[in-house]
């Protein structure tokens, strides 16, 4: 398929020629199904690559890991191999497959089957289109090259999202990403399910997963805003509606902080959960640990908390935001005023005292902490200049442990 090789990036570009000298090999047929279709068709960069091939499909797998020097391994229950590059990239190499679900909501039965079957078990008629590699050969049994033009989002058949309903997520983030339209029966059908509270059948965790890939997207704000007008993420985490402060407050959170790696998950659910109550319940299943639990009560407080330090001197500002966690300092400085502050906090953090902590000859302690705090705050604030600073800390020292000893 030439249009894919044009968006393609060079690591894909060698997937590409290693998975056509497998096949070339081995004689085993690998198709391009899905997601690196559907952007080759619409001139998307293609990021992941994923294989289907009708038989064979571990062998092919080890034999292209092998090509790309990668480590593999399989899931014969769900008939899939994953190939994970030294880079980190993973690509997927699946057998044809036909699905049965025993029970709405739970995972599938799957069993092998030819290329057209394994189409018509997708979500979307834009990811069931399949090509075979090297070749212009593409099957597309369900038009979804028709609704890629009309940019129109429809599933397979009637009962999709009650068999699998995190599709209705998927749904919600796709149309976000690409800008598409949702058919008007897949509309339906996809109220319908959350109406009948079909997303209850999942478990949590699995939900918590689709949430999660919210943040991988290109804008995970407006992915987030598609979920919550969908209605798809009451059931989850109660929240309804998305008024014009806590849409702000959702972009503040995914923004804040430009490239610097924060813990965006924690930063988007405290700006979701702006209640003062039940935070806990809310995010059972998350798998969250207690720490970022903590910490997402102590993000919901970073508006009201900013606006008070704008009323205390900048001394005591940088005391109080000592021991803050990054993602808090990112929130408060997205507010222009408060800009100085966090550079000065950052420097406290970041000072070098020019004396050895040895050189107080004093024991080991709490007061060590304590008297280098201070310091630090002390030669931010222009108090006191660096050939002060030894006997400045061993001052603050002892007068903790007098305090402690009175």
């Amino acid at each position: 398929m030439k249009l894919l090789r044009e968006v393609a990036g060079s690591e894909q570009l060698a997937i590409l020629d290693a998975a056509a000298r497998v096949a070339g090999k081995s004689g085993i047929v690998p198709w391009l199904v899905g997601g690196p279709v559907r952007d080759a068709l619409l001139r998307r960069r293609v990021a992941d690559l994923d294989f289907t091939v009708q038989s064979e499909a571990e062998r092919y797998a080890s034999l292209l890991a092998s090509e790309l020097d990668a480590a593999v391994r399989h899931h014969p229950r769900f008939l899939t191999s994953k190939i994970t590059l030294l880079s980190g990239t993973e690509v997927d190499i699946t057998t044809a497959r036909s699905e049965r679900y025993p029970a709405p909501g739970s995972l599938p039965a799957v069993a092998p089957a030819t290329i057209e079957q394994d189409l018509a078990r997708r979500d979307f008629t834009i990811n069931a289109i399949a090509v075979r590699l090297g070749e212009d050969q593409i099957v597309d049994p369900f038009q979804g090259f028709e609704d890629l033009e009309r940019r129109l989002l429809r599933v397979l058949h009637p009962e999709s999202f009650f068999d699998d309903p995190t599709r209705v997520l998927r749904l919600l983030r796709l149309a976000a990403r690409l800008d598409f339209s949702i058919e008007p029966g897949t509309a339906e059908r996809m109220r319908a399910a959350l109406a009948s509270d079909a997303l209850s059948t999942v478990s949590r965790e699995r939900l918590w997963r689709e949430l999660r890939l919210t943040l991988t997207e290109p804008d995970p704000a407006l992915s987030i805003e598609s979920i919550v007008e969908g209605g798809a993420l009451r059931p989850l985490i109660g929240v309804a509606e998305l008024n014009a402060e806590r849409r702000e407050r959702l972009r503040r959170a995914l923004t804040a902080g430009g490239e610097t790696p924060l813990d965006r998950e924690v930063m988007m659910l405290a700006a979701l959960l702006d209640e003062p109550a039940g935070v806990e319940g809310r995010l059972a299943g998350c798998g969250l640990s207690e720490s970022r639990i903590r910490l997402v009560n102590l993000l919901r407080e970073a508006d009201p908390r900013a606006e008070r330090l704008a009323s205390i001197d900048v001394e005591t500002a940088v005391s109080e935001l000592e021991k803050a966690p990054e993602e808090l300092l990112a929130l408060i400085e997205v507010r222009p005023e408060h800009r100085p502050l966090i550079e000065a906090v950052r420097a406290a953090r970041s000072i070098e005292l020019p004396f050895r902590t040895s050189e107080l000859e004093l024991e080991p302690g709490p007061h060590i902490a304590h008297a280098l705090r201070e310091t630090r705050r002390a030669l931010v604030a222009g108090r006191i200049g660096p050939q002060q600073a030894l006997s400045f800390a061993r001052q603050q020292a002892l007068e903790y442990l007098h305090r402690r000893e009175s």
